[in-house]
C-alpha cells in the first residue's frame, strides 16, 4: 500500500523512490495480494474497514495507527580482504583487494517494508545513490588508490524526503611507483637525461668537426651538419623549465603534452640534422611543432599562420634553413612586445625557385637593436647560421640563396619581415 501524498510526490520528482507498506500474515493477513497497490484499489466501509479484492475473495483490513520515526541506520562491521577490520584505522594498504560494509536499523518494523541505500564517493565514482535493497552488506572490488566516503540510509514506507545519513571515510595508499613525487622525479631524471644526451651529441660534433678539418668537401660537409644540429640552449632549458613549472603545479595533463611535443620536436632535429635536404612539408611541420611548444611558453601570447600549397609540399630544401628565423622571430620580435603578436610563414613559387617569407608584427628591427646594444657581447647566433648555410650551399651544391631583413610597414605595431629567395640550378 502506498501513501497517496507521497505517491504524487514521487511523480513529481519530489523524491527519488517510493517504498510500499507490506502486510503479511505476521499482521494478521490472509493474503498478501493488495500489496503494492494504491489506496484507490480499496472499498471503504462507513465503520472504517477496508475491503481489498483477492483471488480467494474480499480482503478485510482494520486500519492500525501508522506511527512515523526516524530511520538510523548503523554500521556493524567492516571487512578488509574477508577480515574484519577497526572502525578507528581508516588507512589501508595498497594490495586491498575487497572492502565489505555490513549495517543494519535497529527500529525495524515488517510492513513499514524497509529498504537500503549507499553509495561510494572517491576517484572516478559517481556522486549518486544505488538502488534500493534490502540486503544490509556491500563488497567493493579493487578500488584504486585515493579517498573515499562511504555512505549509507535507510527508506520505508513512509518515504522520508530527508532521511538519515552514516558516514565512513577511508583511505587506500598508493604503491611507490603510483606517487607524485615518484613520478616527478622520474620526469626530472628522463629530462636530464635529454638534456645530458644533446650536449654529450653537440661536443662529439664539434671533435668530429676539428678532426676532419683537413678535406675541404667533407669541411662543408661537416659544417652543414654541425649547423643543422645547433638548437638554441635558452630554448632548450626555457622549455625544460616550463616543464617542471607544470609538474610543480600539478598540471601533469599539460606538462605531459609539454614533454611529448618537446622530445618529438628534438627526435625531429636529431633525424634531419644528417639530412642536406628535406621537403617544405617537413621543414613546416618542425616549425609548426615549434611554434606550438613556444605559444605555450608564452602563456598563447601569439598566433602563428603556416601558408603552404599542397602542390610545393615536396619541393626540397637546405633543412632547417627556415626555422632559425621563426626562433629569431620569436626570441627578437615576439618576447620584447607588449601587445597581441602573430608570426605568419608562407612559401610562394617563384619563376626560378621559391619565396619564403617570415612576417611577424613583433618590436621591429630598430627596437630590437636598441635593446641587444645594452647586452653585452650580443651576436645573433640564428642569423648567422643562416648565412653559413647559405654560402655552403652555393659552394657545394650551387644553389643561389638571397636573405633580406626589413621593417614590416604593413602594421601599426611594427614588426620584422625575412624572406628568402632560393634559386635552384
Amino acid at each position: 500500500m502506498v501513501n497517496e501524498r507521497k505517491l504524487k510526490l514521487f511523480a513529481e520528482g519530489g523524491i527519488p523512490y517510493l517504498v510500499p507498506f507490506y502486510y503479511g500474515e505476521e499482521s494478521g493477513i490472509a493474503n498478501t495480494e493488495f500489496n503494492g497497490g494504491t489506496l484507490h484499489n480499496y472499498l471503504a466501509a462507513g465503520n472504517g474497514e477496508f475491503w481489498f479484492p483477492t483471488i480467494q475473495g474480499p480482503v478485510i483490513k482494520y486500519p492500525d495507527q501508522l506511527v512515523y520515526r526516524k530511520l538510523i541506520p548503523q554500521f556493524r562491521s567492516f571487512k578488509v580482504n574477508d577480515t574484519i577490520h577497526s572502525f578507528s584505522d581508516p588507512v589501508l594498504k595498497r594490495s586491498t583487494h575487497t572492502i565489505s560494509f555490513d549495517f543494519y536499523c535497529s527500529n525495524y518494523s515488517n510492513k513499514f517494508n524497509m529498504y537500503y541505500q549507499y553509495k561510494l564517493t572517491g576517484p572516478g565514482l559517481p556522486d549518486t545513490w544505488s538502488e534500493l535493497q534490502k540486503s544490509g552488506n556491500v563488497n567493493f572490488k579493487m578500488l584504486p588508490p585515493g579517498r573515499y566516503v562511504f555512505a549509507i540510509r535507510a527508506i520505508d514506507a513512509f518515504n522520508d524526503p530527508s532521511p538519515e545519513e552514516r558516514f565512513y571515510t577511508f583511505e587506500i595508499k598508493p604503491y611507490l611507483h603510483e606517487t607524485t613525487w615518484f613520478q616527478l622525479l622520474m620526469v626530472s631524471l628522463i629530462i636530464l637525461g635529454i638534456a645530458g644526451f644533446l650536449r654529450l651529441r653537440y661536443i662529439r660534433s664539434l671533435k668530429k668537426e676539428s678532426r676532419e678539418n683537413k678535406i675541404n668537401q667533407t669541411i662543408l660537409e661537416l659544417k652543414l651538419k654541425a649547423i643543422q644540429s645547433k638548437m638554441d640552449p635558452h630554448f632548450i632549458f626555457n622549455s625544460l623549465n616550463n616543464i617542471i613549472y607544470l609538474l610543480n603545479a600539478g598540471k601533469y595533463l599539460e606538462a605531459e603534452e609539454l614533454v611529448h611535443d618537446f622530445s618529438l620536436l628534438l627526435r625531429r632535429f636529431l633525424e634531419k640534422s644528417d639530412e642536406t635536404f628535406l621537403s617544405l612539408r617537413e621543414e613546416f611541420d618542425i616549425i609548426d611543432l615549434y611554434l606550438l611548444i613556444e605559444q605555450k611558453r608564452f602563456n598563447s601570447q601569439f598566433t602563428y599562420e603556416l601558408i603552404l600549397d599542397d602542390a610545393m609540399s615536396g619541393i626540397p630544401i637546405p633543412t632547417l634553413l627556415i626555422q632559425p628565423l621563426v626562433e629569431n622571430a620569436v626570441k627578437h620580435g615576439i618576447s620584447h612586445a607588449d601587445h597581441r603578436c602573430y608570426i605568419r610563414l608562407k612559401a610562394e613559387k617563384t619563376a626560378s625557385g621559391i619565396m619564403i617569407t617570415v612576417e611577424d608584427n613583433g618590436i621591429g628591427l630598430r627596437r630590437s637593436k636598441e635593446i641587444n646594444k645594452h647586452r653585452k657581447d650580443h651576436v645573433s647566433k640564428g642569423i648567422n647560421l643562416v648565412k653559413d648555410k647559405i654560402d655552403i650551399m652555393r659552394e657545394k651544391h650551387g644553389i643561389r640563396i638571397e636573405l633580406t631583413i626589413f621593417e614590416n610597414e604593413h602594421t601599426e605595431t611594427g614588426g620584422t619581415i625575412s624572406r628568402l629567395k632560393i634559386d635552384f640550378p
